[in-house]
Protein backbone atom coordinates (compact mmCIF):
# COMPACT_ATOMS: atom_id res chain seq x y z
CA UNK A 1 0.00 0.00 0.00
CA UNK A 2 1.09 3.51 -0.77
CA UNK A 3 2.15 5.39 2.27
CA UNK A 4 -0.20 8.53 3.15
CA UNK A 5 1.22 11.22 3.73
CA UNK A 6 -0.67 14.66 4.42
CA UNK A 7 0.69 18.09 3.72
CA UNK A 8 -0.24 20.79 6.58
CA UNK A 9 -1.41 23.80 4.92
CA UNK A 10 -2.03 27.40 6.33
CA UNK A 11 -4.46 28.90 3.55
CA UNK A 12 -3.06 30.02 0.02
CA UNK A 13 -0.10 32.88 -0.77
CA UNK A 14 3.02 33.68 0.51
CA UNK A 15 2.65 36.74 2.91
CA UNK A 16 -0.89 34.85 4.65
CA UNK A 17 -0.90 31.81 4.26
CA UNK A 18 1.10 28.58 2.86
CA UNK A 19 3.81 29.36 0.15
CA UNK A 20 2.17 27.69 -3.11
CA UNK A 21 5.01 26.74 -5.12
CA UNK A 22 6.45 25.19 -2.00
CA UNK A 23 3.57 22.65 -1.50
CA UNK A 24 3.14 22.04 -4.96
CA UNK A 25 7.28 21.50 -5.60
CA UNK A 26 6.58 19.26 -1.91
CA UNK A 27 3.39 17.55 -3.62
CA UNK A 28 5.10 16.77 -6.72
CA UNK A 29 7.83 14.58 -4.76
CA UNK A 30 5.19 13.16 -2.91
CA UNK A 31 4.08 11.83 -6.16
CA UNK A 32 6.77 10.86 -7.66
CA UNK A 33 8.04 9.05 -4.52
CA UNK A 34 4.76 7.11 -4.80
CA UNK A 35 3.39 8.68 -1.61
CA UNK A 36 -0.72 9.01 -1.34
CA UNK A 37 -0.71 12.58 -0.85
CA UNK A 38 -3.67 14.09 1.35
CA UNK A 39 -4.01 18.05 2.43
CA UNK A 40 -4.94 19.03 6.08
CA UNK A 41 -5.22 22.60 7.71
CA UNK A 42 -6.67 23.66 11.52
CA UNK A 43 -10.11 24.85 11.04
CA UNK A 44 -9.77 28.28 11.88
CA UNK A 45 -9.20 32.51 10.48
CA UNK A 46 -6.40 33.29 8.92
CA UNK A 47 -4.49 35.44 11.42
CA UNK A 48 -4.35 37.71 8.77
CA UNK A 49 -5.42 38.38 5.43
CA UNK A 50 -3.27 40.13 3.23
CA UNK A 51 -3.50 41.81 -0.73
CA UNK A 52 -0.50 40.01 -2.15
CA UNK A 53 -1.07 42.37 -5.18
CA UNK A 54 -0.38 45.03 -3.31
CA UNK A 55 1.29 44.38 0.20
CA UNK A 56 -1.88 45.86 2.19
CA UNK A 57 -3.13 44.22 5.31
CA UNK A 58 -7.17 43.59 4.33
CA UNK A 59 -8.34 44.26 8.44
CA UNK A 60 -11.87 44.31 7.48
CA UNK A 61 -11.75 40.91 5.48
CA UNK A 62 -11.99 37.01 7.48
CA UNK A 63 -10.71 34.21 5.72
CA UNK A 64 -11.25 30.44 6.51
CA UNK A 65 -7.82 28.71 6.55
CA UNK A 66 -9.70 25.56 5.04
CA UNK A 67 -11.39 26.84 2.70
CA UNK A 68 -8.33 29.19 1.49
CA UNK A 69 -6.02 25.67 1.31
CA UNK A 70 -8.54 24.39 -0.78
CA UNK A 71 -7.31 26.36 -3.48
CA UNK A 72 -3.55 24.64 -3.30
CA UNK A 73 -4.87 21.17 -2.95
CA UNK A 74 -7.67 21.97 -5.60
CA UNK A 75 -10.13 20.30 -3.63
CA UNK A 76 -11.46 19.44 -0.16
CA UNK A 77 -9.00 19.93 2.54
CA UNK A 78 -8.87 18.05 6.00
CA UNK A 79 -9.77 19.91 8.92
CA UNK A 80 -7.57 18.97 11.93
CA UNK A 81 -10.63 18.58 14.01
CA UNK A 82 -12.08 15.36 12.42
CA UNK A 83 -8.34 14.33 11.05
CA UNK A 84 -7.98 11.16 12.77
CA UNK A 85 -4.35 11.45 13.99
CA UNK A 86 -3.47 7.89 13.25
CA UNK A 87 -3.50 8.14 9.45
CA UNK A 88 -0.37 10.04 9.52
CA UNK A 89 2.39 8.43 7.94
CA UNK A 90 4.43 11.42 7.36
CA UNK A 91 3.98 15.07 7.63
CA UNK A 92 5.19 17.84 4.83
CA UNK A 93 4.96 21.23 6.35
CA UNK A 94 5.59 23.84 3.30
CA UNK A 95 6.57 27.47 4.59
CA UNK A 96 4.60 30.88 4.00
CA UNK A 97 3.99 33.39 6.99
CA UNK A 98 0.77 30.94 7.36
CA UNK A 99 2.87 29.05 9.23
CA UNK A 100 4.64 32.05 11.81
CA UNK A 101 0.91 33.45 11.77
CA UNK A 102 -2.20 31.10 12.24
CA UNK A 103 0.19 27.44 12.62
CA UNK A 104 1.84 29.26 15.27
CA UNK A 105 2.11 32.90 15.91
CA UNK A 106 5.50 33.76 16.17
CA UNK A 107 5.29 36.43 13.78
CA UNK A 108 3.48 38.45 16.44
CA UNK A 109 4.55 36.77 19.64
CA UNK A 110 8.58 36.41 18.52
CA UNK A 111 9.73 33.96 20.95
CA UNK A 112 6.78 33.99 23.42
CA UNK A 113 4.61 32.03 20.54
CA UNK A 114 2.39 28.73 21.11
CA UNK A 115 1.66 26.84 18.39
CA UNK A 116 -1.89 26.57 17.75
CA UNK A 117 -3.72 23.66 19.39
CA UNK A 118 -4.62 20.92 17.18
CA UNK A 119 -1.49 21.97 14.74
CA UNK A 120 0.31 20.80 18.53
CA UNK A 121 -1.93 17.84 18.94
CA UNK A 122 -0.75 16.95 15.27
CA UNK A 123 2.50 17.49 15.50
CA UNK A 124 2.94 15.24 18.81
CA UNK A 125 0.95 12.80 17.23
CA UNK A 126 3.80 12.34 14.37
CA UNK A 127 6.62 12.41 16.98
CA UNK A 128 4.57 10.15 19.29
CA UNK A 129 4.34 7.22 16.68
CA UNK A 130 7.82 8.15 15.21
CA UNK A 131 6.91 9.35 12.01
CA UNK A 132 8.76 11.93 9.95
CA UNK A 133 8.37 15.40 9.33
CA UNK A 134 9.67 17.76 5.91
CA UNK A 135 9.40 20.98 6.86
CA UNK A 136 11.23 24.04 4.78
CA UNK A 137 11.11 27.80 4.82
CA UNK A 138 8.69 29.35 7.76
CA UNK A 139 7.81 25.54 8.66
CA UNK A 140 10.98 25.16 10.47
CA UNK A 141 10.26 27.96 12.59
CA UNK A 142 7.00 26.15 13.51
CA UNK A 143 8.76 23.08 13.97
CA UNK A 144 11.67 24.30 15.76
CA UNK A 145 8.45 26.14 18.30
CA UNK A 146 6.89 22.74 18.69
CA UNK A 147 9.95 20.19 19.02
CA UNK A 148 12.65 22.59 20.69
CA UNK A 149 11.95 21.02 23.99
CA UNK A 150 13.69 17.46 22.18
CA UNK A 151 16.75 19.61 20.50
CA UNK A 152 15.71 19.19 17.08
CA UNK A 153 17.92 20.51 14.26
CA UNK A 154 16.23 22.12 11.42
CA UNK A 155 17.94 24.01 8.53
CA UNK A 156 17.89 28.29 9.46
CA UNK A 157 20.68 30.34 9.48
CA UNK A 158 18.99 33.54 6.74
CA UNK A 159 18.11 35.60 9.96
CA UNK A 160 20.07 35.72 12.90
CA UNK A 161 17.49 37.08 15.56
CA UNK A 162 15.09 33.95 13.63
CA UNK A 163 17.93 31.75 14.56
CA UNK A 164 18.67 33.37 18.40
CA UNK A 165 14.65 32.86 19.15
CA UNK A 166 14.90 29.02 17.69
CA UNK A 167 17.53 28.34 20.29
CA UNK A 168 15.79 29.86 22.89
CA UNK A 169 13.23 26.98 23.17
CA UNK A 170 15.49 24.62 22.26
CA UNK A 171 15.85 24.06 18.99
CA UNK A 172 19.28 23.76 17.34
CA UNK A 173 19.62 26.41 14.27
CA UNK A 174 21.26 24.42 11.79
CA UNK A 175 23.03 26.84 8.98
CA UNK A 176 21.90 25.49 5.30
CA UNK A 177 22.61 26.74 1.65
CA UNK A 178 19.43 26.89 -0.52
CA UNK A 179 20.62 24.04 -2.32
CA UNK A 180 20.98 22.10 0.81
CA UNK A 181 19.15 20.09 3.69
CA UNK A 182 18.98 19.12 7.21
CA UNK A 183 18.40 15.98 7.95
CA UNK A 184 17.76 15.16 12.09
CA UNK A 185 17.65 11.26 12.71
CA UNK A 186 16.85 11.28 16.08
CA UNK A 187 13.93 13.89 15.57
CA UNK A 188 12.74 12.30 12.00
CA UNK A 189 12.67 15.75 10.57
CA UNK A 190 14.39 16.88 7.10
CA UNK A 191 14.07 20.61 6.81
CA UNK A 192 15.44 22.77 4.03
CA UNK A 193 15.31 26.92 3.66
CA UNK A 194 13.54 26.73 -0.09
CA UNK A 195 12.56 30.48 -0.82
CA UNK A 196 13.95 31.81 2.38
CA UNK A 197 17.49 31.58 1.10
CA UNK A 198 16.75 32.09 -2.31
CA UNK A 199 14.25 33.13 -5.12
CA UNK A 200 15.43 30.81 -8.00
CA UNK A 201 12.82 28.59 -8.54
CA UNK A 202 15.21 25.12 -9.57
CA UNK A 203 17.19 25.24 -6.55
CA UNK A 204 14.00 25.51 -4.47
CA UNK A 205 12.22 22.67 -5.99
CA UNK A 206 15.40 20.44 -6.03
CA UNK A 207 16.16 21.26 -2.56
CA UNK A 208 12.25 20.45 -1.56
CA UNK A 209 12.50 17.30 -3.71
CA UNK A 210 15.52 15.95 -1.10
CA UNK A 211 14.17 17.04 1.92
CA UNK A 212 10.89 15.25 1.05
CA UNK A 213 13.00 11.96 -0.13
CA UNK A 214 15.39 12.54 2.57
CA UNK A 215 11.95 12.50 5.14
CA UNK A 216 10.47 9.12 3.80
CA UNK A 217 13.74 7.09 4.15
CA UNK A 218 13.57 8.09 8.07
CA UNK A 219 10.26 6.44 8.50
Amino acid sequence: MKRKVWILLSGCGLHDGTEVHEAAFAELSLARAGAKVAFCAPDVALAQVIDHQRGDVSRAETRSAVIESARIARGPVEPLSSLALSSVEALVIPGGFGAVKTLCDYAMRGRAATVQREVAALIAAVVARRAPIASMCMGNVLVARALGAQRVRVALGWDAAVDADCASWGAVAARCEAKSIVVDRESRVASTPAFSATSDLVIVADAIDRAVRASLELG
